[in-house]
């Protein structure tokens, strides 16, 4: 039993974090559809959380390139009046 917990402790340190969100919602799933009922159509909470949490790194990561993108403008930019 013991090395059963230091390797299930030994998977979850070394995941990503957006791995271990997924695993997350998928637990948070199962959980609202054994609470809710299988027929509520609870399970599918699971879903909806990975895709609003796809859409936000997907927006994130642009606004970052954004954000980059622009700094670079204003260096360039810097850089001509200097020289």
């Amino acid at each position: 039993m013991k090395k059963l917990y230091y390797f299930l402790k030994w998977n979850i340190t070394g995941m990503q974090a957006f791995t271990k969100r997924f695993l997350a919602y998928f637990v948070v799933g199962i959980i609202a559809a054994n609470v809710f009922g299988s027929q509520s159509g609870a399970f599918f909470i699971a879903p909806l959380l990975m895709a609003i949490d796809f859409t936000v790194e997907i927006v994130r990561d642009r606004y970052q390139d954004f954000k980059q993108e622009q700094q670079d403008i204003i260096d360039a930019m810097s850089e001509t009046r200097k020289g």
